[in-house]
C-alpha cells in the first residue's frame, strides 16, 4: 500500500525547518509523497495569517517545486471555516482513493493538546501520527506525553527522531519585519519570491 504524509501549516511563510520535517517523516515512514497543505483558517488560531492565501499557496509551491515526492495541495484553501483535521482527512481519502495508507506530520506542541482536537478517533481511525520533537517537547519528555494519552491514541502515533527544528515562521516574519537578514532560513525560490512583492516588511520599509 502506497503511503502519504500529509504536513498541515499556515506556512506563512514556509521555511527550510518545514522540508527538513518533510524530510525527515518521508524517510522515517518510508513515504511515497508528502502534500502540504496550507490551511486557511486554523482552529488553533482563528484570526487570518498575516499573508494573503495566494501568497502563502505560492510560496509553497515555489518551495516544493524542485522536490518530486513533495506536492502542495490547496483543500483547505478552498473551504470555508477553520481547517479541521479530520475533515482534511476525508477530502484526502477522496481524492487519493482507498489504497492509500494516511500520515498527518504534527510537532510535538499538539500532540498535548491532542484530545481536544475535533472527534480525535475519527482522526486516527483514518491517518497515523508523525510526530516531530520540538525545543521545549522532546527526548524523554515526549515519550513521556505520548504514553500520557489514552491506548485509542497511543498505538496511532509514531515519534520520529530528529534534532528539534530551532527555526518558526514567527522568527522569520519578525527578522524581516525588523530587516534582518534571513539567511538559510527560506528556500530560495520564496526567499524570491518575498524579495519580489515585499511581504512581512513594514509599510514605510
Amino acid at each position: 500500500m502506497t503511503r502519504v504524509g500529509l504536513f498541515g501549516g499556515s506556512f506563512d511563510p514556509i521555511h527550510l525547518g518545514h522540508l527538513a520535517v518533510a524530510d525527515c517523516a518521508r524517510r522515517q515512514a518510508g513515504l511515497s509523497e508528502v502534500l502540504f497543505v496550507p490551511t486557511r483558517v486554523s482552529p488553533l488560531k482563528l484570526d487570518l495569517p498575516p499573508a494573503p492565501d495566494l501568497d502563502r499557496w505560492t510560496m509553497v509551491v515555489l518551495a516544493t517545486l524542485d522536490t518530486p515526492h513533495y506536492r502542495a495541495v490547496r483543500w483547505d484553501l478552498e473551504r470555508e471555516g477553520p481547517s479541521y483535521t479530520v475533515e482534511t482527512l476525508r477530502i484526502a481519502r477522496r481524492e487519493l482513493g482507498p489504497d492509500v495508507e494516511l500520515f498527518w506530520i504534527i510537532g510535538a506542541d499538539n500532540l498535548v493538546a491532542l484530545p481536544r482536537w475535533r472527534d480525535v478517533e475519527g482522526l486516527v481511525a483514518q491517518a497515523s501520527l508523525l510526530v516531530i520533537p520540538r525545543e521545549e517537547l522532546h527526548g524523554a519528555d515526549l515519550l513521556a506525553a505520548k504514553e500520557a494519552l489514552p491506548a485509542s491514541l497511543r498505538e496511532r502515533i509514531v515519534l520520529l527522531d530528529m534534532e528539534p527544528v530551532r527555526v518558526s515562521s514567527t522568527d522569520v516574519r519578525t527578522r524581516l519585519q525588523a530587516g534582518e537578514p534571513v539567511d538559510g532560513l527560506l528556500p530560495r525560490l520564496t526567499m524570491a519570491y518575498i524579495e519580489r512583492y515585499n511581504l512581512f516588511r513594514p509599510a514605510d520599509r
